[in-house]
């Protein structure tokens, strides 16, 4: 019986060596697909919206100094390294008289956004010191367009769910922080690089654009491209289900022969617990799926079926380490 547990665990383990080898050809398979920021035309970055955000300002927060001869009224709130100054002409325009406490500036946030057909950005920042007049300079605007452009032309860009960078030889990005003196915002950007022939079987497939049309594919290749445990839609918890399950199976009718009633009902309560792990991971992941609605899923029957059968087993493993939990306390 030992020969046929070692003939079917070599079986088993045939895919997983094969999705192995299909990560190790990544680098020669996969299309370059990232959107690199040096590629950013700074004449296209285009201003879509300025809007402007209230803060209440007292008088009594005010302080008068005379500089050169001139009387400056210093708002003791500090914005940063900023600080709110207004001339002695300005002061009385905002508070002409004794009765008036209050008045309101504006903090400017400005939106911007470029479009090429290898990728895009979005960018929000805001005047870190409010202004007390309701308007923006072109001048302003120029500079936060060299800005976004200082702070991507380094940088490679792809839609990372989640995240905000990874690493995997290079830094890839999703979000570049933007953090002077004068301003803070942030600039997010994704890849609009269609896919390669072979792109849909890597595990970053999903942070760039999907195929437009639906390409016939080979189901046994799909099937081990899915056991890669990084791919959004993995099936490699509900597989190796199928392994564990084996192992209890065996524990179940052969070991409980040879060991005390301890130390399998101990063998038990590990393989559950493991088991239970890995069922909570699945459901998991189907919610994180559902929550990712720019993937799709294009899988396979075998695939569907492995997912099926990998979630029962678990369940059975569920109710298993319920039972050895039953058993300790009889």
């Amino acid at each position: 019986m030992i020969k046929y547990y070692i003939v079917i665990g070599i079986i088993y383990m045939i895919p997983y060596i094969i999705m192995i080898g299909i990560s190790c050809l990544k680098d020669k398979l996969e299309t370059d697909r990232n959107f690199y920021g040096k590629d950013i035309d700074p004449k296209e970055i285009k201003l879509i919206n300025v809007s402007y955000e209230k803060l209440k300002i007292e008088r009594k927060k005010f302080e008068k100094c005379t500089e050169m001869g001139q009387i400056k009224y210093i708002y003791t709130q500090n914005f940063g390294d900023e600080q709110l100054i207004l001339s002695e002409e300005e002061y009385n325009k905002y508070f002409p008289d004794m009765f008036v406490d209050t008045a309101i500036a504006y903090f400017i946030i400005y939106k911007f956004a470029y479009d090429s057909p290898k990728g895009m950005l979005e960018a929000e920042t805001k005047l870190i010191k409010p202004t007390m007049e309701k308007k923006y300079e072109e001048d302003d605007v120029k500079e936060v367009k060299g800005l976004i452009y200082e702070s991507c032309k380094n940088k490679l860009f792809a839609d990372l769910y989640r995240s905000e960078s990874y690493y995997n030889g290079r830094t890839i990005t999703h979000r570049v922080y933007i953090n002077t003196k004068k301003r803070e915002g942030t600039i997010t950007g994704k890849s609009k690089i269609k896919p390669g022939r072979y792109d849909w079987m890597f595990s970053d497939s999903s942070w760039y654009p999907l195929e437009t049309k639906k390409k016939k594919r080979n189901k046994f290749l799909a099937f081990f491209a899915y056991l890669n445990p990084n791919k959004t839609d993995t099936i490699f918890h509900a597989y190796i289900a199928l392994g564990i399950y084996g192992i209890y199976f065996i524990a179940w009718y052969k070991l409980s022969k040879i060991m005390s009633n301890g130390h399998y009902t101990l063998l038990h309560i590990v393989l559950s617990l493991f088991m239970l792990g890995n069922f909570i991971n699945v459901i998991y992941e189907k919610n994180d799926y559902e929550y990712y609605k720019n993937t799709k899923k294009e899988i396979s029957k075998i695939h569907k079926l492995c997912i099926k059968v990998g979630n029962i087993m678990q369940m059975i493993c569920v109710i298993l380490f319920l039972y050895s939990i039953w058993c300790i306390g009889h």
